[in-house]
């Protein structure tokens, strides 16, 4: 994942990065879990926030942040997938 100069004093920054955290906590835990449902719904929460990143702020940093962690998660989804049909 990429460095994002995230603006802690901007309360939509400092907002959307515990959101990300969260979220990407989250989905580590579904892909330890071996619940690739619950991960699923965690790269959709993800893709959500960078549409409202997006679209609603309207905020390029938070939106290439959001699309950054998208991609990641789906990385670790994949390798998973990978890793399980051994």
């Amino acid at each position: 994942m990429n460095q994002f100069n995230f603006d802690l004093n901007n309360h939509y920054h400092s907002s959307m990065r515990r959101l990300m955290v969260d979220v990407h906590t989250r989905h580590g835990d579904a892909l330890a879990d071996a619940n690739p449902i619950s991960a699923a719904r965690y790269r959709g929460m993800a893709q959500g926030l960078e549409r409202v990143a997006l679209l609603v702020l309207n905020d390029s940093i938070l939106y290439h942040a959001c699309s950054e962690l998208g991609d990641e998660l789906e990385r670790l989804h994949e390798e998973m997938m990978a890793e399980a049909e051994h």
